[in-house]
């Protein structure tokens, strides 16, 4: 039994093996290249096609660009063309997971139910009938393609791909959709009543109900109290799911999503003070739960856009913010240099003013100083008010210049950059939109296990699509324009010179070789006698 066991251990071991997984542990960029190259010209078995599937979330790790070349440049497999009722058309791309790639008619008559007289009726438009050529491209999981996807540094364009596209509208389509509304209805309400608990929080008479006895001996106390015991198992059924998503994911994994990082934070915090509330401890003036409710507040509802990323346009709104912060990192770096050593720097200048006055209040400790050079990219600052001062020349000349470096140089240079960035983010807009409803599936994924079992045996993604005949006889007639065009060339060309085309490079020691002959004959050497050499036969056009 045992013999037999580590036979079978063995034997997965070989069949996880696959040549782009030796490659890629090899760290042979050139080797993965070579073989992702031979799949995209069916240079491979179509038995191959799993083991390139399994071994792409690598490449994706390991070579993020390459795999999205790869992706970009992946066609689907055409099938034929089927006539499907102009109702079902309307929906444009449709897509389904199915057992096997073949008998695609008998296989999409099942789907559509197309055998039902009441469903294939009225008029019939064109499609056309692909597949996804990556088996098992729909795997759930941390190690799937899609999450890898997500979690690595693919480029953004990967996810425009047509089998990236296909997996996501089957995913979104098939379980996604319908489980992010259910989730953002259930947070939002989540949210509101949070919002609301906060408010009454706000209005917490403290000093005049210091133990949870005197909270519920008014109304109003009853009210805060009630909001926060279901605020509290809000939070704790939560945090359930984020546990259960961690383990699904892996330490890792999870916190490499900002989302989760958020998640993680905001629930800890709502299961700390909605106890504290009720039990009045912490809550006096100037301690820290009241700190802890602002704070909760934005992070609750930041989470909210999480769920805007499924809708087209307000999805690429985020995306766009959050470019623009990590694209200001370098301008942000600056402008903290600015402010310390400017801060510093009015601090000297202005530290014997008079106790009480104007400069010494806003220059006269750190706290004081720093705030005053931030709020002076606002505009509210006169740099005459230094002329009073122990050394007015120099710090009006000082301030003068620090305004006009702030508002003037660096205020236009952060218009610039972020005009740059939404121009970047504006082109790559669709695939923007498609990377946050695949984030949006992950989630589902990562706190759904059963999804899984929705495409456990179809491993196949086939697709059909609205017919572009009329594009492709325009791009056949194109191609029908150019063959006449080189045909006439060659014509005219075997007129002049018969079938050899060539020519001698006067003052070399030989003839240079005829150039392949345009119909694909090899070139004949030429000889030139005043040269006293032979060219050799030029290549095959």
């Amino acid at each position: 039994m045992t013999v037999n066991m580590e036979i079978q251990d063995s034997l997965e071991e070989q069949e996880e093996a696959n040549a782009v997984r030796i490659a890629l542990k090899a760290n042979s960029a050139d080797c993965v290249q070579l073989l992702l190259d031979a799949m995209l010209e069916e240079k491979v078995t179509p038995g191959s096609y799993r083991a390139i599937t399994e071994a792409i979330p690598d490449v994706a790790e390991q070579y993020p660009t390459m795999c999205e070349a790869f992706l970009t440049g992946l066609p689907l497999k055409p099938l034929g063309e089927m006539e499907i009722p102009a109702s079902i058309a309307s929906r444009g791309m449709i897509v389904t997971s199915s057992p096997s790639y073949t008998s695609y008619k008998e296989m999409w008559h099942n789907e559509l139910n197309l055998d039902n007289p009441e469903v294939n009726k009225g008029p019939k438009i064109l499609m056309e009938a692909s597949m996804v050529q990556l088996p098992f491209a729909v795997a759930s999981g941390k190690d799937s393609l899609l999450h890898t996807m997500v979690e690595s540094a693919v480029p953004v364009q990967a996810f425009g791909s047509d089998t990236v596209k296909a997996i996501i509208d089957f995913k979104w389509n098939r379980f996604a959709r319908i489980k992010i509304y259910s989730k953002f209805l259930l947070y939002f309400f989540f949210v509101l009543v949070y919002t609301v608990g906060a408010i009454l929080f706000s209005r917490d008479t403290v000093s005049q109900t210091t133990t949870p006895k005197q909270l519920t001996s008014s109304v109003d106390g009853c009210v805060l109290l009630s909001f926060m015991v279901v605020l509290f198992f809000f939070g704790t059924y939560y945090m359930t799911i984020e546990v259960m998503q961690l383990l699904s994911l892996g330490l890792t994994s999870y916190f490499e999503s900002f989302w989760n990082v958020i998640d993680v934070i905001s629930y800890s915090i709502i299961i700390a003070i909605t106890p504290c509330v009720i039990m009045r401890v912490g809550i006096g003036k100037g301690q820290v739960i009241a700190v802890l409710f602002a704070l909760e507040t934005i992070m609750l509802w930041t989470k909210v856009l999480f769920f805007a990323l499924a809708i087209d346009g307000v999805g690429t709104f985020i995306f766009m913010t959050a470019e623009i912060i990590k694209g200001m990192r370098y301008f942000l770096l600056l402008l903290f240099t600015l402010f310390i050593s400017f801060a510093v720097a009015f601090m000297i200048l202005f530290r014997d003013e008079a106790p009480g006055s104007t400069l010494d209040g806003q220059w006269g400790d750190v706290g004081s100083a720093i705030l005053s050079a931030v709020l002076i990219i606002f505009g509210n600052y006169d740099p005459s008010q230094a002329l009073g001062s122990e050394y007015g020349v120099v710090a009006t000349i000082l301030l003068t210049f620090y305004c006009f470096a702030l508002i003037v140089i660096l205020l236009n240079m952060l218009i610039t950059l972020m005009s740059d960035i939404y121009s970047q983010v504006k082109v790559n807009q669709n695939f923007v939109f498609l990377k946050g409803r695949a984030e949006l599936i992950i989630e589902v994924e990562s706190t759904n296990t059963s999804v899984g079992e929705l495409t456990e045996g179809h491993p196949f993604l086939h697709i059909l699509t609205t017919s572009n005949r009329n594009e492709k006889a325009e791009e056949n007639e194109e191609d029908n324009r150019l063959e006449k065009v080189i045909s006439r060339v060659m014509a005219s060309l075997q007129d002049k010179y018969g079938n050899k085309i060539f020519y001698s490079s006067a003052g070399a020691g030989g003839g240079v070789g005829g150039i392949g002959g345009l119909d694909g004959t090899d070139g004949a050497g030429s000889y030139d006698d005043d040269n006293g050499g032979g060219g050799g036969g030029g290549g095959g056009g």
